[in-house]
């Protein structure tokens, strides 16, 4: 499973393979293997990013360091606030689990992408395509290559006007 980035799963089937990542009904998330849990305002929250860049004055380069900056922030932590004061190439993952609410926060410029897999049975959130694609063959689900991608990447010697290297992401 996926260790690189962080990656956020909706569902409503109970897929035995996820079952150890379940924070609750319908919902998963396989933290990356710097993820940190924490307390900010009397909830219990489990914190994870991917990339790099400022929130309001503080260098984020890993979640402890988004602790530090949200404790210092003194304010509800939402998207609108958090989001509006990022800059680089920066995504945070923050789940309050108290709340059962969960937030992917990419800058606003958008730096980090963000890619997603939807079907009716299974969505799938990641900042990186390989960690979405381990998640989808580990409950059996198959992805096609993207032909346009491929012409793309021979004809110009790089991919970026067709989303995703996939069909499905």
């Amino acid at each position: 499973m996926p260790k690189t980035a962080p990656v956020l799963i909706f569902s409503n089937n109970d897929y035995p393979e996820l079952m150890k990542f379940k924070l609750y009904e319908g919902y998963y998330f396989m933290p990356s293997n710097v993820a940190v849990h924490t307390q900010v305002k009397n909830a219990d929250y489990l914190i994870d990013s991917s990339g790099s860049g400022v929130y309001r004055s503080q260098f984020i380069m890993n979640p402890s360091d988004w602790v530090a900056a949200l404790e210092e922030a003194g304010h509800h932590i939402s998207g609108d606030f958090i989001g509006r004061d990022m800059r680089g190439s920066l995504c945070g993952f923050i789940n309050n689990k108290s709340a059962q609410e969960s937030m992917i926060i990419p800058d606003p410029f958008g730096s980090a992408i963000v890619f997603y897999y939807r079907s009716r049975s299974i969505t799938v959130f990641s900042t990186d395509i390989d960690s979405i694609i381990d998640v989808l063959s580990s409950v059996g689900i198959s992805l096609h290559k993207s032909m346009n991608y491929l012409n793309e990447v021979i004809g110009t010697g790089n991919g970026g006007f067709f989303e995703s290297s996939y069909e499905e992401i």
